[in-house]
């Protein structure tokens, strides 16, 4: 049959799985044990492939983003910190050390950072009378990385009103993948996806 080969199998890095690798005991080597059942290409499943996600997503006991920033269209304030923090990266690192370093990382966002994002209909205001007016004309972006099941989630930019025709959020959206990418090699872990 004329189809695309298959590229591996594997699993996904989340902030519930690291959470979980962490309640672990490192010092009999459970962590690792664990590790080399999933991706020891001799003695294990021998995974070949991780996903993980680019800021917070379903898996997270929160919801987060890799810049905070409200207009931080450079970045400036982008780190992975986050991830560094809850163990994913270092639970990707030594799984990729076992999988011989052949392990094909891909990662996808759950959503931009709520500054980036048009207002949702989730984004309500109430009046003096605490009624919910859903009102969403009276916010300038989301209040929340939720309710972002649409592409077309990045906020409007008026070009006319700025000497600059590029929309500056989605030049930001693009940049953001670009830090991700970068942080994550200066840890040693590239992604082909």
């Amino acid at each position: 049959p004329n189809r695309p080969p298959i590229i591996g199998f594997g699993g996904a890095f989340t902030e519930a799985s690291a959470r979980n690798w962490n309640s672990l005991s490192d010092e009999n080597g459970a962590r690792d044990a664990l590790l080399q059942l999933l991706f020891d290409p001799k003695n294990g499943l021998g995974y070949t492939v991780g996903r993980t996600h680019i800021n917070s997503c379903d898996f997270s006991l929160e919801s987060y983003a890799l810049d905070d920033i409200d207009g931080d269209f450079e970045l400036k304030h982008f780190t992975i910190q986050h991830d560094i923090d809850i163990g994913m990266v270092e639970m990707m690192q030594r799984a990729n050390s076992i999988a011989s370093g052949q392990l094909k990382l891909f990662a996808s966002p759950w959503s931009p950072p709520s500054w980036m994002k048009a207002p949702t209909p989730m984004d309500t205001n109430n009046d003096d009378n605490n009624n919910s007016t859903n009102d969403t004309t009276i916010f300038e972006h989301a209040q929340t990385m939720l309710s972002s099941a649409e592409p077309s989630c990045l906020r409007d930019w008026d070009s006319a009103s700025t000497e600059n025709s590029t929309n500056p959020y989605a030049k930001g959206w693009a940049l953001y993948f670009t830090k991700f990418l970068d942080e994550y090699s200066q840890k040693g872990l590239d992604f082909f996806a």
